[in-house]
């Protein structure tokens, strides 16, 4: 729970002027599913989560979700999205 999201596309969102507003943390929930001796060796930081928003614009926009998978594990997010808001610097 609460794993943390990164905007991997943050210059194209600064040559917009736009900025995600208001100004918080982004996290999600995933769900890991495996062999136990494998999910045993996973914690929070081998998980790496990140998204794009695509033609980003100013209001509401869906930053879609990835993750890097790691070790011999499954992933499922609970949604494949978080929406944001878009703000003009």
């Amino acid at each position: 729970e609460n794993i943390p999201v990164a905007v991997t596309n943050t210059e194209e969102l600064e040559e917009d002027d736009l900025v995600v507003y208001p100004k918080s943390d982004l996290v999600t929930d995933i769900y890991i599913t495996g062999k136990l001796s494998d999910l045993q060796k996973i914690n929070e930081d081998d998980i790496h989560i990140n998204g794009s928003i695509n033609n980003p614009i100013e209001g509401k926009n869906y930053l879609y979700l990835k993750v890097n998978p790691t070790k011999q594990v499954s992933y499922e997010f609970k949604s494949d999205f978080i929406v944001v808001k878009l703000e003009k610097l």
